[in-house]
């Protein structure tokens, strides 16, 4: 499980440290997805480069815990996948080679083995008529899929998604979060899912937790109901979602 402890976080601005993130404490157990909603400037995406690895904590500690035995959270030391907000794709690689690259720099991208899981995510993302692409030769939608197999052939412990769908448009963002959520239930990593999205955070999270900007921690998690289910005209869902928009203070 994922297990954060006092986590404080911050950036310099100007002369001072201007703290976003406070005292936060969360648990996402192994397997579950946790979509963290919140307004712009909250500290959503702070909290998504902290875990992985690329902003330092103030204070407090992040760490992975299993069978009992618990170590600091680090991608030195813990396969840790990110679909980031766009693709993140390198362009000047193929789509093929951008999908490697996370098993290239540690050193793991030979033999038959990821050839055949390569293949078989290629398939179920249909992108498999890509692998000789660059990125500027591909639709938004493929480029995001390439991301998100990128991401599970890496076969990450955790799995940082920093609003990944928002640059598509509603169909195929739609499409892409069914494929996503296809690979999830096979291969089950463990998800922190950042979004502003309350449709996406209903329809993606088993967890959903909202962040507050004022105290800069989670005012409000509870288990989700509605996960993976489209059923978007119910007024059941309706309320859900009028309930989360006032957390939000939309």
């Amino acid at each position: 499980m994922l297990l954060l402890e006092h986590v404080s976080l911050g950036y310099k601005a100007k002369k001072d440290m201007k703290t976003v993130v406070k005292d936060l404490n969360l648990r996402i157990e192994d397997g579950e997805c946790l979509a963290l909603l919140g307004p712009s400037g909250c500290g959503k995406s702070t909290l998504i480069n902290a875990l992985a690895g690329i902003l330092p904590l103030l204070s407090g500690g992040a760490f992975i815990e299993k069978e009992g035995q618990r170590t600091v959270l680090s991608p030195k030391t813990h396969r840790i996948g990110i679909i980031p907000q766009g693709s993140g794709l390198l362009p000047w690689k193929t789509v093929r080679e951008n999908c490697l690259l996370p098993l290239k720099i540690k050193k793991e991208a030979e033999g038959e083995q990821y050839n055949k899981a390569l293949e078989e995510i290629g398939e179920a993302l249909h992108i498999n008529n890509l692998w000789s692409r660059f990125p500027g030769e591909i639709s938004g939608g493929q480029a995001q899929r390439t991301a998100i197999a990128r991401a599970f052939l890496l076969k990450p412990e955790l799995l940082l998604m920093d609003e990944p769908f928002s640059s598509l448009d509603a169909v195929t963002g739609d499409e892409a979060k069914d494929l996503y959520l296809s690979l999830w239930k096979k291969y089950r990593p463990t998800v922190f899912l950042v979004t502003h999205n309350i449709e996406e955070a209903l329809y993606l999270g088993n967890k959903i937790a909202v962040m507050d900007t004022v105290s800069g921690n989670i005012k409000h998690l509870e288990d989700n109901p509605y996960f993976g289910q489209i059923i978007r005209e119910q007024t059941e869902l309706s309320l859900k979602k009028e309930s989360l928009r006032q957390l939000l203070q939309f």
